[in-house]
């Protein structure tokens, strides 16, 4: 069958009037051409030990590396301290080095540094993923852009960020065990998805003054983190942004807050005491469950919805106010919160859901006001 396949596109083509074949041929042969140079312009060459594509029609250049997808963790293109340098001549043209490709150091496990010049402009996806011996790094005020994952399980302890970024990238420093201390410049205005997570080292982080949105989980299992002041800038955080940071005893919150999110605090088993900012409308579901050091929480009076778990398990609680504004005590809000013993259930309560305060010793006659 396939060799009438065959058959029957031979008949067909040498049926065709020349003209038609002869445009058939072009096409072919253009497309062989395109395809050629499309292989050329990705061809990398190596000048001094670094890995590089060149581009003429912007005389810049993008170092790269030997990624092999079929084994990304046993990269030996690169080892021992790179230095990057700021020009770079092939083939008697000198062209800018600007960027800093895709894969380019991942998983060079034998890489110990990178000095990287002014002229570097962006950095690329998992630029330099799993460089576990890498211990410091500065990035120049030249760098704009960074793009997710791109220091994902580096080893550093310390790294200077370029003051020049707007924004720090989904899993930026994702399971960097070493990171100690972080200062985010002034111009980040965005911290993405999961962008310190589980930097189990991190004990100091300066915000920028101008951040409005932390991300999911941001700098969830950040266990060593001990006080957090977010500034007054930030309007938005995602679900989980502090989950199991067991080691956080107090956080500052923003007073420009109006939602504190799912699970925000969850599991930071140190916390002792939070205020939450007037600003603050709605906490989400299990915001502060498990938060066992926790004695007191005072609860804004504007705040209209509390999630369900919210203050679950939060065995050493004591006090809590519930403010007139609420309607609902919502499913298992204080379940397991064993020391509570005391609590104003406001007249405005039309609602108390089940296992509101189911094992904590809370009684009928804490009801001072009549629901």
């Amino acid at each position: 069958k396939k060799q009438e396949n065959i058959w029957n596109f031979q008949k067909h083509f040498v049926s065709l009037p020349s003209k038609q074949i002869i445009l058939v041929m072009r096409r072919i042969v253009l497309s062989l051409f395109w395809g050629l140079l499309a292989i050329r312009a990705m061809a990398s060459y190596k000048v001094d030990g670094v890995y590089y594509v060149f581009d003429e029609s912007t005389m810049g250049a993008t170092v790269v590396g030997l990624y092999d997808y079929a084994a990304p963790y046993n990269n030996k293109s690169y080892s021992g301290e790179v230095i990057i340098p700021e020009h770079v001549t092939w083939n008697k043209k000198v062209y800018t080095v600007k960027a800093i490709g895709n894969y380019a150091f991942y998983g060079c496990d034998n890489l110990t540094g990178v000095k990287i010049p002014n002229s570097v402009e962006e950095i690329g996806v998992s630029a330099f993923c799993s460089c576990y011996n890498i211990t410091e790094m500065t990035l120049p005020n030249s760098v704009t852009s960074i793009f997710n994952d791109a220091f994902y399980g580096c080893g550093f302890q310390k790294i200077t960020l370029s003051n020049n970024l707007s924004e720090l990238g989904d899993r930026l420093f994702f399971g960097c065990p070493n990171l100690q201390t972080i200062i985010i410049p002034d111009n980040v205005g965005v911290i993405g998805k999961e962008t310190f997570r589980g930097c189990s080292s991190l004990k100091s982080v300066i915000f920028s003054i101008n951040l409005t949105s932390i991300g999911e989980s941001a700098f969830r299992d950040c266990i060593s983190l001990d006080r957090i002041v977010i500034p007054n800038s930030l309007t938005n955080m995602g679900d989980r942004v502090f989950m199991d940071c067991s080691g956080m005893k107090a956080i500052t919150l923003s007073n420009n807050m109006a939602d504190i999110s799912i699970g925000a605090f969850s599991g930071c088993i140190s916390l002792e005491s939070v205020q939450i900012p007037e600003s603050v409308t709605s906490i989400g579901s299990s915001a502060f469950w498990g938060c066992t050091s926790l004695t007191e929480i005072t609860i804004p009076d504007k705040l209209s919805s509390i999630g369900s778990y919210a203050f679950a398990s939060c065995t050493s609680l004591v006090k809590a106010n519930i403010p007139h504004s609420l309607t609902v005590l919502s499913n298992s809000l204080f379940y397991g919160c064993n020391c509570l013993s005391d609590i104003i259930i406001p007249q405005n309560i039309t609602s108390i859901e089940e296992k509101a305060f189911m094992k904590s010793k809370i009684g009928r006659a804490s009801c001072r006001e009549r629901v």
